[in-house]
């Protein structure tokens, strides 16, 4: 016996379950949390809820890998620990090639870029050097398994085991396997165990009251098993856990999500397993392994009957899922054995009735007349009783569905103008940024068509901001002001007030301005220079004409008089030219010794 055998040996009887635990316990947890999210395994779904405790994670594993060894002493539980953690570092791989190809993309704008290699689509095509058949959560590709396939796996080391004697010495340690599958080929490689049933089983099966028969021709026969027994029959041969002793804890779990598809395909006898989902499409052949992107795709696009069954499948699924109704507070939605964003849901359920011109969605109504109604009740009470609105991508999304609809919708209608009142009701109507929002939500409002409400909160709406401009002017000025009478009003400017803000200016109409206090100030018409002014001094400015103060070291308080038609003051000019003071009280004294005349 070679020396590695031996140590091997001695590791292997010396299994400790607690000690396997502190030393991989966080790389089983972690391979666990990423199966769970990436590869739909039925047994971590059922035996271990989303968001547990990792320390719960891996110890649930670890039992079940336990499970899976044949052994009485354990001896293959720590090869099963290393093959199932292999998915981290595959992980880590997939992601380093990614980047490459993706800096290899330079013609590629990033929006046509997936945001991961997760997100590649095998039908677009793939990097060379990640993978043959681009299924990248295939746990073949990222050197892991399912543990819903413990009877495979099982069956796998049962066999090992007992032919292990048998085989010459450098196939007998099992650690030169980086990954199940690999050693699964061996193994299927040895025995050949390939089960082809004869002629009259086969048509024994097909006339069972629990077989459904799509097809049977030519191109072989294309069933739909209706229970537990009837897909053990059909799948006999195969390695799908829907087909083994395990047969109960799964066949209920992936039929409720939809109808297993069975082609056992002439010539040859190939079997292949379909299923269509929620999720997708998953294709496995008679190893339980992801077929390859090349019968992939003649399965989606060509193959004459796999073809259009897929897509009825599929839009029988969705046909149904659409017309359920929204479940009531939650925040996830369970359908059909998946766990969904209520958002995400809703946004497949909009794409496929883009496509095959639907109409009215009873899920996607109330998703939405609930959400309109919710963010409206509460709109206020958010981020400090700040105003917040929907995302414009979500509304218009949703405007989107309502083209769909072809038919009025007067709870969405309803609920956008709640929204837009509830607001535009905290919101500040002197900023440009607020106003946009609400005209946005206007817009977006209307779209839904317009209602007697609609108009008159516009209408309502237009008052209150003609009212915050005004407001918005007037704090915007370096003054304060009192209006004596329609033409006339007090202005006060502080001592106070930045040299800055009195800036060049000009008035619509004449103007007759009166000092009433005020040191130091000084006032400047266009192109002459500043002159002192004092109390009791009265100077008139012609409209349209550009001037401005100068500020002092007191509170100027003025009397102005507005004048609608032409003044003229030509003949009340008293003053020398270039002074800018028209001294009214001389010129009027000049008129009352006239008349004594």
């Amino acid at each position: 016996m070679k020396l590695h055998e031996i140590l091997n040996n001695q590791t292997l009887l010396e299994y400790d379950q607690e000690i396997t635990l502190s030393k991989w316990g966080d790389r089983i947890a972690s391979a666990g949390n990423f199966n769970q999210t990436f590869m739909e395994d039925l047994w971590l779904e059922e035996n271990i809820p989303y968001g547990s405790d990792d320390e719960v994670m891996a110890r649930e594993i670890l039992k079940k890998l336990e499970y899976i060894d044949p052994t009485k002493n354990k001896q293959y539980v720590m090869t099963l620990v290393r093959w199932y953690t292999g998915v981290l570092k595959r992980n880590k791989e997939l992601e380093y090639a990614y980047n490459r190809y993706v800096e290899s993309q330079p013609s590629f704008r990033a929006e046509e870029l997936p945001d991961e290699y997760l997100d590649f689509d095998p039908e677009y095509g793939l990097p060379d050097d990640v993978g043959e058949n681009g299924n990248f959560t295939d746990p073949e590709n990222m050197n892991t398994f399912k543990l819903e396939d413990d009877a495979q796996i099982m069956y796998a080391l049962t066999q090992f085991h007992r032919m292990k004697p048998q085989l010459p010495a450098n196939q007998r340690d099992i650690n030169r396997f980086k990954s199940f599958y690999r050693f699964e080929d061996f193994v299927d490689g040895v025995t050949d165990s390939n089960y082809v049933p004869d002629e009259t089983e086969q048509n024994e099966i097909l006339n069972r009251e629990d077989v459904e028969v799509i097809y049977d021709g030519p191109l072989g026969t294309v069933t739909i098993p209706k229970s537990k027994e009837a897909s053990c029959l059909l799948g006999k041969g195969t390695k799908w856990c829907t087909a083994g002793r395990e047969a109960d804890a799964y066949f209920g779990s992936y039929s409720s999500r939809g109808d297993l598809i069975i082609y056992n395909e002439k010539p040859g006898n190939q079997k292949y397993q379909l299923h269509v989902t929620m999720g997708g499409l998953q294709i496995m052949d008679s190893r339980d392994r992801n077929v390859s992107t090349e019968k992939r795709r003649e399965f989606i696009s060509k193959h004459p009957v796999i073809s259009p069954l897929i897509q009825q499948k599929k839009d029988e699924i969705f046909q149904n899922a659409m017309q359920q109704d929204f479940p009531q507070g939650t925040n996830r939605i369970q359908m059909l054995g998946y766990e969904y964003e209520p958002e995400d849901l809703v946004r497949q359920f909009i794409k496929f009735n883009e496509k095959y011109q639907g109409g009215v969605m009873r899920f996607v109504d109330q998703y939405y007349e609930k959400h309109l109604n919710v963010y409206s009740s509460y709109l206020l009470k958010v981020r400090g009783g700040q105003p917040t609105a929907p995302s414009k991508s979500n509304i218009d999304l949703m405007l989107k569905y309502a083209e769909q609809r072809k038919k009025p919708w007067p709870e969405a209608q309803e609920g956008m103008l709640k929204i837009t009142a509830g607001v535009a009701e905290k919101a500040d109507l002197k900023s440009n940024v607020e106003l946009k929002t609400i005209n946005r939500l206007l817009q977006q409002t209307e779209v839904l068509g317009s209602t007697p409400e609609l108009e008159k909160f516009k209408e309502e709406l237009t008052q209150k901001i003609a009212q915050a401009n005004q407001s918005k002017q007037e704090e915007s000025k370096p003054y304060t002001q009192q209006q004596i009478t329609d033409e006339s009003f007090l202005r006060e400017f502080s001592e106070s007030v930045e040299s800055e803000e009195l800036v060049w200016h000009r008035d619509r109409k004449d103007r007759v301005v009166t000092v009433i206090e005020g040191n130091d100030w000084k006032f400047q018409l266009d192109n002459q220079l500043p002159v002192q002014i004092k109390e009791g001094d009265v100077f008139y400015i012609p409209k349209n004409t550009y001037h401005r103060i100068h500020k002092g070291s007191s509170n100027l308080k003025v009397k102005i008089k507005e004048y609608g038609a032409m003044f003229q003051m030509d003949k009340l000019w008293s003053a020398p030219e270039g002074s800018q003071q028209h001294l009214l009280k001389k010129s009027k004294k000049k008129k009352k010794k006239k008349s004594k005349k």
